[in-house]
């Protein structure tokens, strides 16, 4: 029940007595003589006392109250918080950036809540150099030219003042960042028992080229790998090989130790253990040594996208001469390395695999120019002339693909076997934009029910030569255009040396061009 002294405050206030009201808020901040702390009481009470001129109401709302908890009275909020940072309150300034850095505009209102928070944490307000560091740590760093720089500077000045919140940014943002200071910043958790703070401690002091600092690295990787840290066991068991890191004095070489470890970290979601796995269980020498179980890591870690693992897959894969299905699963693990910066992948991707040759630019030009006015009444036609060109195909290649059965992502696999007995197959790799246009339009244009008739009805080679070149000449333009090696003598031997001369005349403008 409200005291006599809450209850004469009460009244004084309904009656409009701003000094009433500024009182009346400051008692429902904390509660006392009766009354419960109510935040949202708070504010209301302190916004009308603002609003009659007392000073100290804005500060108090931006000070104490947060953005969040402002609930129906955040319009009256966010008015007192700008009066005090016109006021130069630091308190106000650190509330303006609270709103702005909540407000769905992205850019412009991050880069006002950024000066809003650096004007606050000048005036020495923690709260906001935190704020501020971790602001600028996240991206959000306007104009500013070295964010991460910053971002340490404003996050150190508030650890310094106390904000234990502060530290543990601060060591995260310089263990990210690879920065020996970080061991300062990580070490009062790493102390108390925070298995995540001992990881980070112990992989930024095993990164250090002094042998006492890697023997304290070791010293707290063991301790969170005891505690179960799925990164831990990992570092902590790739130490136990030799060949895997530069092991600190005092660890033995112990790949049974190490796999021991490392199944631990898999079991726990670490892929990268399982690429160090498959090659522990082919040492030689290893006690459990396991050729069976080291194929299966390798997959699993390809599968889960370690590079590595995906280069050496692919690498075994295409060791098998000639073996299609064998190349087909090489080309795409290579390529998925080859995307993650493996120069060794791109080079076996090219030993399995050929490469088409561009055409001229200008000719290029051309040829999408002929397309677009073919891919209105003969669309699969028009699909095979420009997966001609794209690929190199060569003639009889152009006339049977068949693309919805050939692409498997990161090549063409190119098979007329079922056409011809001793047609030999072969892989064209997919490696730019025209390319994969060339086929996303040749598999729209054979699955299209209104393409079905429009394709060469033929069985024969010579037959469907005969037909694409009627077409050809009926729109006025010559199938040498798209097909390097096209020549009707080949189809037809009777062929008149006329026509001979005009294929030449064709080629020979295509060259110079």
């Amino acid at each position: 029940m409200a005291t006599r002294f809450a209850q004469r405050l009460m009244r004084e206030a309904r009656g409009g007595d701003a000094q009433a009201q500024a009182s009346l808020g400051k008692l429902y901040l904390s509660g006392g003589e009766g009354l419960p702390a109510s935040e949202k009481a708070a504010l209301h009470w302190l916004a009308l006392a603002a609003r009659a001129g007392v000073a100290d109401a804005d500060q108090l709302i931006a000070e104490c109250i947060a953005l969040d908890r402002a609930g129906s009275e955040i319009h009256e909020h966010k008015d007192a918080c700008r009066r005090a940072a016109e006021q130069g309150h630091p308190a106000g300034h650190c509330a303006l950036g609270d709103i702005y850095a909540s407000s769905s505009e992205a850019k412009a209102d991050l880069e006002r809540a950024q000066a809003a928070y650096r004007a606050a944490a000048q005036a020495g307000h923690t709260a906001a150099a935190r704020k501020l560091g971790l602001l600028l740590a996240n991206g959000a760093s306007g104009d500013a030219p070295h964010p991460r720089e910053e971002a340490a500077h404003w996050l150190q000045s508030a650890a310094i003042a106390g904000d234990r919140s502060a530290a543990q940014s601060l060591g995260t943002l310089l263990w990210h960042n690879g920065d020996r200071n970080a061991v300062r910043w990580l070490e009062p958790d790493a102390q108390a028992g925070d298995p995540e703070a001992m990881y980070r401690l112990g992989e930024i002091l095993c990164n250090q080229p002094q042998a006492e600092h890697a023997r304290s690295g070791a010293y707290w990787l063991e301790r969170a790998a005891r505690l179960g840290h799925a990164q831990a066991l990992w570092r902590f068991g790739r130490m136990h090989v030799r060949s895997f890191s530069q092991v600190p004095t005092g660890l033995p070489h112990s790949p049974l130790q190490a796999s021991r470890l490392l199944e631990r970290a898999a079991a726990a979601g670490v892929s990268e253990a399982l690429w160090d796995l498959a090659r522990i269980y082919e040492m030689p020498r290893f006690s459990r040594r396991d050729i069976g179980k080291a194929r299966q890591c390798l997959e699993q870690a390809a599968r889960a996208g370690i590079g590595e693992a995906e280069l050496e897959l692919g690498k075994r894969l295409s060791r098998y001469k000639n073996d299609r299905n064998a190349w087909i699963a090489a080309g795409r693990w290579l390529s998925k390395a080859s995307e993650k910066g493996f120069s060794e992948a791109q080079n076996l991707l090219e030993r399995i695999a050929d490469r088409a040759v561009e055409w001229p630019h200008e000719l290029a030009c051309r040829q999408e120019e002929i397309l677009d006015s073919v891919r209105d009444n003969h669309p699969i036609i028009a699909a095979r002339l420009e997966l001609a060109a794209r690929f190199d195909l060569s003639p009889r290649e152009m006339l049977f693909l068949d693309p919805l059965n050939a692409s498997h992502g990161w090549g063409l696999e190119i098979d007329l076997s079922r056409y011809f007995k001793r047609m030999p197959w072969r892989l064209v790799l997919i490696s730019s934009p025209g390319q994969r246009l060339a086929l996303t339009r040749a598999t729209d244009a054979f699955l299209a029910p209104e393409s079905r008739g429009t394709d060469l009805s033929a069985t024969t080679t010579t037959g469907r030569a005969r037909q694409l070149s009627t077409i050809c000449s009926r729109l006025a333009f010559e199938p040498a255009l798209f097909v390097r090696a096209w020549n009707m003598d080949a189809f037809e031997p009777t062929k008149t040396r006329s026509s001979s001369i005009a294929y030449r005349q064709v080629t020979t403008v295509r060259d110079d061009s």
